[in-house]
C-alpha cells in the first residue's frame, strides 16, 4: 500500500484525495466548469422587451441592448411609415404599413432579446 507524501498515513491506489490531509494524490486532468443551466444573471426577459415595444416602439430593442436600433425603430421607423401613409392615404395598403411595422417591431424586440440571452449563455458575457 502507498502512502500520502504529505502526512505520511497509508492510502489505497484508488484514492484520489488524502482522507487525512486533503492532499491530491493523483493528477487530475483539467476541466472546464460547466455553464450552469436556467436563467443567468443578466438575461433579458424577452416578454418584457415585447411588451414595451408594444407600448412604444423601438423601446424594447433599447431594453436588450440594440439602443441605436431602438432610436432608429422610434425616430425614424415611425415618422417614415406615418409619411407614407399619409402622402398615400387614398390607397388602402400603405394605411396598414405603420400597423405591419408596429407588429413587426414586437417581434423583432422578442428576437433580440432572445439573441442577446443565447449569445450570453454561449460567451457568458453581454454580446453587446
Amino acid at each position: 500500500m502507498p502512502f500520502c507524501p504529505k502526512c505520511g498515513k497509508e492510502v489505497t491506489d484508488e484514492m484520489n484525495v488524502c482522507p487525512y490531509c486533503g492532499n491530491p494524490l493523483k493528477v487530475m486532468p483539467y476541466q472546464r466548469p460547466v455553464p450552469a443551466q436556467g436563467v443567468t444573471y443578466g438575461t433579458k426577459n424577452s416578454g418584457l422587451a415585447a411588451v414595451l415595444s408594444l407600448i412604444l416602439p423601438g423601446l424594447g430593442q433599447m431594453y436588450a441592448g440594440q439602443i441605436g436600433r431602438g432610436l432608429l425603430f422610434l425616430f425614424i421607423g415611425i415618422p417614415l411609415t406615418a409619411i407614407i401613409a399619409l402622402f398615400f392615404f387614398w390607397l388602402i395598403l400603405p394605411l396598414f404599413l405603420p400597423l405591419a411595422f408596429w407588429i413587426w417591431n414586437i417581434f423583432d424586440a422578442y428576437n433580440v432579446s432572445n439573441e442577446y440571452n443565447r449569445r450570453l449563455a454561449q460567451s457568458g458575457s453581454p454580446p453587446w
